[in-house]
């Protein structure tokens, strides 16, 4: 192999790719870049376990001139340094056990890896193709990503680090869900012709699904085996697995409830205000009464306490009393359209004084869904 490639090229290769390369992997190869090129197309791959991604970019004379076709298998993070250390057009070289890379003035020989233990990907399976705004997916995502336990690494039910993912053929919708038992959240992305589907994927894998750089309009697939994107010289796929989810339908079950009516800023502002900062203690009071008040109450033993009420809200139901996780209900009315929200705390079919959850959704869109479990007094 022996190619030439302009540094700015190669450098927005590298920025979109190395996302999808797992330099804590065990796995030598997928810390890496596999290169092939030929008369035609420069094609840089990078695998891992759950997630795939490709750039397919034209050979031409202004950003890549080819000598010599071939393929080669490279890590990521030390093709990303030794690049950053060249200037203009960027000599990539495969001779004998060894890798050269250099400019005019500098000169980088890194060992060869066999390509050989590259997994071998095939990008070109795309079927069930859907035209959307990667603005609104990439909204779809995160509302439905607050919830997975992704942090909780020694959880030893990986369901919970996974997103479902659900075709709805009478619906015309994608829908997503998420929970870690303390939260659930889930959001829908509409299309036509959509197939009955359900799989999981890795949750901190989808949330790479768009690069940053992503235009306006892409295309959506989903296999049998995987879910993906392609626009311009780019295709992206995750893995998904064949595992049944957690039953959540009884989330929606409700038979005793108090409805509050307010506007997102104001509840976030409540929340805030009620606040202070602490590591030991997350757990916020609400009291509502029938009188259209909502009191918050928030204390620490030994440090302080503090207390805030509102009026600018409709209460319809029995009075509550309940403490949730304040990163939580923060976390999940910042998911929710500006605007007004309806804000459901369920009651217990055994005891209408005890708040088992709240379910918070937009009065402006609601297929974004966020429920909180309460937390004991």
């Amino acid at each position: 192999m022996l190619f030439h490639i302009n540094k700015k090229k190669i450098e927005e290769i590298i920025h979109t790719l190395i996302n999808y390369t797992d330099s804590s992997d065990s796995f030598d190869s997928n810390k890496c870049f596999y290169i092939k090129i030929n008369s035609d197309f420069l094609h840089v791959i990078a695998n891992s376990n759950s997630i795939a991604a490709q750039i397919k970019t034209k050979v031409d004379e202004n950003k890549i001139r080819l000598e010599k076709k071939g393929e080669i298998l490279i890590n990521a993070l030390m093709l990303k340094d030794v690049v950053s250390k060249l200037e203009g057009f960027i000599t990539i070289q495969e001779k004998n056990n060894s890798i050269l890379i250099y400019d005019v003035y500098s000169k980088f020989e890194l060992s060869k890896k066999q390509t050989e233990s590259f997994r071998k990907v095939e990008f070109d399976q795309h079927n069930n193709v859907f035209s959307v705004e990667s603005k609104e997916l990439k909204n779809v995502i995160k509302n439905a990503s607050v919830s997975p336990s992704a942090a909780n690494e020694n959880t030893t039910d990986r369901r919970l680090k996974y997103i479902n993912i659900k075709g709805k053929k009478e619906e015309n919708k994608i829908v997503l869900y998420s929970t870690n038992f303390s939260r659930f959240s889930t959001d829908s992305l509409n299309v036509d012709n959509v197939n009955e589907f359900d799989f999981l994927v890795d949750a901190k894998s989808l949330k790479k699904l768009l690069p940053q750089s992503a235009p306006k309009d892409i295309n959506l697939f989903i296999n049998e085996d995987r879910i993906g994107v392609f626009y311009d010289d780019i295709k992206i796929f995750l893995r998904v697995a064949k595992e049944k989810y957690l039953n959540v339908d009884s989330l929606f079950k409700l038979s005793k409830y108090t409805e509050v009516l307010i506007e997102k800023s104001e509840f976030l502002s409540l929340i805030q205000k009620v606040y202070f900062l602490s590591s030991e203690q997350k757990k916020i009071y609400i009291e509502l009464n029938n009188e259209n008040q909502m009191k918050l109450n928030y204390e620490v033993s030994e440090i302080g306490k503090s207390e805030t009420i509102s009026s600018s809200l409709t209460v319809n139901g029995p009075k509550v009393k309940v403490a949730f996780n304040y990163v939580y209900l923060h976390d999940a009315l910042q998911t929710l359209n500006e605007g007004l929200v309806s804000a459901k705390f369920v009651l217990s079919n055994d005891d209408e004084n005890k708040c088992t959850r709240i379910i918070l959704k937009s009065t402006e869109n609601d297929s974004n869904i966020q429920i909180i479990a309460a937390l004991m007094f």
